[in-house]
Order: structure tokens, then sequence, then C-alpha cells
């Protein structure tokens, strides 16, 4: 499952003010807070935290559990992380480009049945096996534009 971090994320101003809250390295915020972002990608419903385990993520980070517990304090604390315990404005940020892909494949199909003449059923599959017999010698198919 793949997820999006914010343009500007090592910088952000609030990290900086967690780091000197919790008397950590601005690194080691930054590292929490991945792994949380990271956690709530994986979770059912996505965005959720609430089955995160400071201890395993303190393991896998090689730091105390106390301080990523005291991060996650301060990212409560900053309303980063939200009171039903999910990363805050989570779906503003993780937008799926599914439903525009999906979109805009539709549109080019219809696009292609208006622009494109009819094809006979013969001339259809005579031309799959032309793209197939191209792919396979990896040459481009004889219709195709050149570049």
């Amino acid at each position: 499952m793949s997820y999006k971090l914010p343009a500007g994320l090592p910088f952000d101003p609030k990290l900086t003010i967690i780091a000197k809250k919790t008397g950590l390295a601005r690194g080691d915020v930054l590292a929490v807070w991945v792994a949380l972002i990271d956690h709530a990608a994986k979770a059912r419903p996505r965005g959720s935290l609430a089955a995160a385990q400071p201890d395993e993520i303190a393991a896998v980070l090689e730091c105390p559990p106390a301080n990523v517990v005291a991060v996650i304090a301060a990212l409560k604390d900053k309303n980063m992380i939200s009171a039903d315990n999910g990363i805050a404005r989570w779906h503003r940020y993780q937008k799926l480009s599914t439903p525009r892909v999906r979109a805009h494949r539709a549109r080019k199909q219809i696009s292609d049945r208006q622009t494109r003449p009819a094809e006979t059923e013969s001339a259809r599959l005579s031309r799959l096996r032309q793209d197939m017999a191209a792919r396979r010698n990896n040459r481009p198919p004889a219709y195709a534009d050149p570049l």
C-alpha cells in the first residue's frame, strides 16, 4: 500500500517545536512521525493509529519507547493526531488518483470510439496479431507513427 508524504515534511516547523518540547533530536521526531504515517497507510480504516504500538515503533527505530510515547503525546497536542486517534486531515493529504484516472480512461475510450473508423472483427483481429508479433520482436507495429 502506498501513501503520500506532504511536500516540505522535513522542514515542518511543528516538528521542530515538538523536538524542543520533548528534548529529542528533530530527526527522531521526524522518524516517529513517518513511522506513524506508514502505519496509518496500512490500517483499516486508512489513517487510523488505533493499533499503533509505541514499543514496536521504538524497536524498529532503535530508540526508547518513552521517546515514542512523548512524541505521540506532543503530536496530539499539536493536533497532528486527531482525538479519534488517527492522522489529522489524512484524506486531505492522501487523495487517491483512482477516481480521476477512471474518469480519464472512460473519456479516452469514448473519444477513441468516435475518432477510430468502424473496424470489422477480422480487421481488429489482424491488427491485434500485428501488435502481438511486433511486441514479440520488440519493434513498433507497422501502423505506428514515427517519432
